[in-house]
């Protein structure tokens, strides 16, 4: 029988090294399966293609004319300041009848310094709005960053008259949108409004933001629990 009591203290803490860089494979080899398990997972939701967001539409059709907008299309993600339902042009051409809607103090004298407001629940990536009997003042949509105050992302504007004036913001992260007169040089010249639409932004676009996270998160685990090794 072989005796090993004698054996050299150098060949003992070789045998201990590798002992614990084994089980320490073992244990990192199990949590960098698990991360490429979830980044593959992420990964395949990021590219997955995704429909695009289905346009909301409101034609105060619904309000009663004399109605303060206000909440009433809270459940579809937006809320209206200065706007009020009238029956005034919802018979013009482009207009869904019976109902358009004008500014509730000054109806259809919608000053640029006084605007209707549209505040969304959630950032949006387009807006558009419809003017109707538009007059020499024009139409103005300013859409912003924030729901009060905040960049302007973009416009759009008419100076010509007509029916049924379709003016179209777009951005990444439209959260207001303010809609008026271009110009209030003709105080006399009124204008209405119809068919408000938006286009909310898809949440699996923030997918690539998660995955960025994880691949970080999982770095710093591997430096926290990977322990030293001395020869």
């Amino acid at each position: 029988m072989l005796d090993f009591s004698f054996m050299p203290a150098s060949i003992e803490i070789k045998n201990c090294r590798r002992a614990r860089q084994a089980m320490f494979s073992n244990t990192s080899q199990k949590y960098r399966t698990n991360i490429c398990q979830y980044t593959i997972f992420l990964v395949i939701l990021s590219l997955t293609p995704v429909s695009r967001a289905a346009l909301v539409t409101i034609d105060f059709d619904d309000l009663s004319a004399g109605v303060d907008v206000g909440v009433a299309y809270a459940a579809l993600g937006v809320t209206f300041q200065n706007a009020e339902v009238t029956t005034l042009n919802g018979g013009r051409p482009g207009a869904t009848a019976p109902n358009t809607v004008f500014h509730s103090v000054d109806g259809g004298v919608i000053d640029p310094s006084d605007p209707i407001i549209a505040v969304f629940a959630a950032a949006v990536s387009s807006v558009s709005v419809a003017g109707f009997d538009v007059g020499t003042d024009g139409i103005v949509l300013n859409a912003f960053d924030a729901t009060s105050g905040g960049s302007l992302v973009d416009f759009a504007q008419s100076a010509g008259g007509g029916d049924n004036l379709v003016l179209t913001v777009s951005g990444q992260n439209i959260l207001r949108v303010e809609f008026s007169k271009l110009a209030n040089d003709f105080p006399g010249d009124g204008v209405t409004f119809d068919n408000f639409a938006f286009t909310p932004v898809p949440l699996p676009a923030a997918f690539p933001l998660f995955l960025g996270g994880l691949f970080t998160l999982s770095c710093m685990s591997r430096r926290r629990t990977q322990p030293a090794l001395h020869t």
